[in-house]
Parts: structure tokens; sequence; C-alpha cells
């Protein structure tokens, strides 16, 4: 049986923004913060109410510009152990003499390029060591924060009191 579920954003307004640093696509970028009620819903009827959220979004790529992306060691471990696999059966299912299928180039073709690629999957997976990059609170340093004294979005004149804010688009300027 197909369920359907997933989280409903009611009310999605933006209201923040600030110049920051993204941990997923490693540039500069202007990070917009989301404010939505969120309801967990199921075939599209909105059952649990999970409340107020926030949210800081990337606006070049959309992720969250603080959080670290965690997917790509393990997505480099299983390349290898999938290439393990592809060589393995490689060389047991063409174990016999490559002559006898007629396909002589293609299986030596086989047998020596996977081992290959696994050798350069591995050395480039667990020997090499990347080059030493800035961190991203190095980078974060060299950010330079938003104006206080007009408006990212509208360009009209910002309210000073507690924080930077624009009255008119109702959004805060973070500077943190």
């Amino acid at each position: 049986m197909l369920v359907i579920s997933g989280i409903y954003h009611f009310k999605l307004t933006k209201i923040g923004v600030r110049r920051d640093v993204c941990y997923n696509c490693k540039k500069q970028c202007i990070a917009e913060l989301w404010q939505s009620f969120q309801c967990y819903h199921l075939y599209w009827i909105p059952l649990i109410p999970l409340g107020t959220q926030r949210e800081w979004k990337c606006t070049l790529c959309g992720a969250d510009p603080r959080r670290k992306p965690a997917i790509g060691g393990l997505l480099k471990v299983l390349s290898v152990l999938l290439m393990l696999i592809f060589t393995a059966v490689t060389l047991a299912v063409w174990g016999a003499s490559p002559a006898e299928s007629g396909n002589a180039g293609v299986i030596w073709g086989l047998r020596l390029g996977f081992p290959a690629i696994v050798a350069l999957l591995f050395w480039a997976t667990f020997l090499r060591k990347p080059k030493p990059e800035p961190t991203v609170e190095e980078r974060r340093a060299l950010v330079e924060p938003l104006g206080d004294t007009e408006c990212f979005y509208c360009r009209g004149p910002l309210e000073s009191a507690p924080n930077p804010h624009c009255p008119t688009c109702k959004v805060t300027i973070y500077r943190d």
C-alpha cells in the first residue's frame, strides 16, 4: 500500500537575511531566514502540528549554509565497495579463457579496467591528502556584512532599533 506523507509549511515568510559562506557550495552567499508553521500530513490531510520552525537557506544552493554535508565520505567508500564487487564478478564470471567466448578484447578490458578503477578510487578515498583549505570560520571572517542603512531587497531605509530591520519588507538584517 502506498503511503503519502510529509510536512506542510504554512505561512512561509522570509524574516531575515545575512551574508554568509555556505558549507555546501563553499561560496559566499546571501542566506535567508524563513519561518513557517509546520504540520505533518498523511494523504494531504494535516494531522500533527509541529509548531513554528525557522530555517536558514543559501540563495545559491538552497541548503542550510551552516550545516555540514555528511554524505561525501560515505559515497566514496560505497563507490570503492561497488567497484570491488564489479571486479570480483568480472573475474569470477569470465574466469575461463577469453578466447572461448569470442569477446576477448572486452573481457580483458574489464579484467584490467575494474581493478585499475578500484585502485584509483581507493587512492582518492583513503590515501590522498587533500589540499588544506581555509576553514569556514576563516572564510566567514572575510565576508563583509550587509549594510545597515539600506534594505537589501527593496533598497528602502532601515530602522536600527534593537536590530537593523526594514519596516517595508519586515526583514531583519543579521550580522553574525
